[in-house]
């Protein structure tokens, strides 16, 4: 076992050793190509296009067409051609991708260092890039511990966005940030959340579980995760309400489960999401009422005044295997009922539709103490504080 540590070890080091010396051969090159202020490299994940840096780019091609913006992400993805139809785009993990990621600027991602094509560059911009302009736009508001974003591990930071007042604040007390990267600004996809019009939907959307994460099927069916969620959507009580008002459920899980989305069963109110065929901001922004767990898109729906509803069936559980809890307490803080049977979950969807889907007054209020910017200059504001960077330096 210890001989076979030590050969990872040793090829671990070989690996970073080998990318330190195309790194230095390919830098005065790829700075003279790419090096200029206006170079900016754009992603989310690397097969997928809808989170903040989708919709950031989006608005650098229309308000600041002079900025170089690049998008990076895999050609299969759906996003692809659409992108290089308004813009410049390349393929995730090409050498292009490579040659622009040690060349730019200013380096921008939803995902922690996601403008990386590899772990070990990732590593490198980690541990010693200083040089250029790295912004975390986030995929979603931050209400847990996160190890891996704590201030030593992500020094080189220069824009931690925060999309919250709580979490801003959160984020500067707790994370270990000595400097001025956090900043509150309001995530970039919220632009897109004023204007929308809401169709007959319920929108089930739950979390991941780490511990799920790779586990096989039989494991998967077998989980207490797997068992509560599919008999909430399969329950005839919940079914009759939704077949009584002409409602129909959508069921969309997590980035990190979509593998399993097949081991749910389906049935003529309840349609099972698969993520290559709907946006999550257009399910968001197309549903009466949200039903999740743990998983931070409740302050995007929330962003939007409409009631949501916390299934919560492994409260006393769920810290213990996830992230540790953060500053959210969801009786105190939340924007819905938290619920810890299928049952009650029903009794809260039945109240939310006799009273039309319209957003209860308290909750409205804890809504607007976390949102002090609820607007559509979101990008604006990110955008500015990028050029704030970029002058400073």
């Amino acid at each position: 076992m210890k001989n076979n540590e030590s050969y990872l070890a040793i090829q671990s080091k070989f690996k970073y050793f080998v990318f330190l010396c195309i790194y230095f051969v390919l830098y005065p090159l790829a700075k003279l190509f790419y090096g200029s202020k206006k170079h900016w490299l754009i992603c989310d994940r690397r097969d997928d296009a809808q989170d903040n840096g989708y919709f950031f780019f989006k608005y650098l091609i229309k308000e600041h067409p002079y900025i170089k913006a690049t998008f990076i992400v895999n050609k299969t993805s759906p996003k692809y051609t659409e992108l290089s139809k308004v813009g410049n785009v390349v393929k995730f993990c090409s050498f292009k991708h490579f040659f622009m990621a040690i060349g730019s600027r200013v380096k921008i991602s939803s995902q922690i260092f996601g403008y990386a094509p590899w772990v070990t560059m990732a590593t490198y911009f980690r541990r010693n890039e200083t040089r250029d302009i790295h912004v975390f736009l986030q995929h979603g508001i931050i209400k847990n511990l996160h190890p891996n974003l704590f201030g030593n591990v992500c020094k080189s930071l220069n824009l931690f966005v925060c999309g919250a007042k709580p979490e801003y604040e959160f984020i500067k007390k707790d994370f270990c940030y000595q400097n001025e990267a956090p900043q509150y600004t309001g995530l970039a996809r919220y632009d897109n959340l004023t204007n929308f019009e809401t169709r007959n939907y319920l929108l089930i959307m739950p979390t991941w579980r780490m511990k799920l994460t790779g586990i096989d099927k039989n494991g998967f069916l077998n989980s207490n995760f797997f068992r509560e969620w599919n008999a909430l959507i399969n329950d005839p009580q919940l079914l009759n309400i939704c077949k009584k008002n002409n409602l129909k459920i959508r069921f969309y899980l997590h980035h990190e489960l979509q593998t399993y989305s097949d081991c749910f069963d389906s049935n003529d109110v309840v349609e099972i999401i698969k993520s290559e065929v709907y946006c999550v901001q257009d399910l968001l922004k197309e549903a009466k009422l949200l039903i999740t767990d743990f998983s931070s898109v409740y302050f995007d729906f929330a962003y939007m005044k409409k009631p949501e509803i916390y299934f919560q069936f492994d409260e006393s559980t769920f810290y213990d295997t996830h992230y540790q809890q953060g500053y959210f307490d969801y009786r105190k803080d939340g924007f819905g009922p938290v619920c810890l049977t299928k049952n009650d979950v029903i009794i809260e969807v039945k109240k939310c539709n006799d009273n039309n889907f319209v957003l209860e007054k308290e909750y409205e209020y804890k809504i607007d103490k976390n949102f002090v910017y609820r607007d559509t200059h979101n990008c604006d504001r990110i955008y500015e504080q990028i050029l704030r960077i970029i002058n400073n330096g």
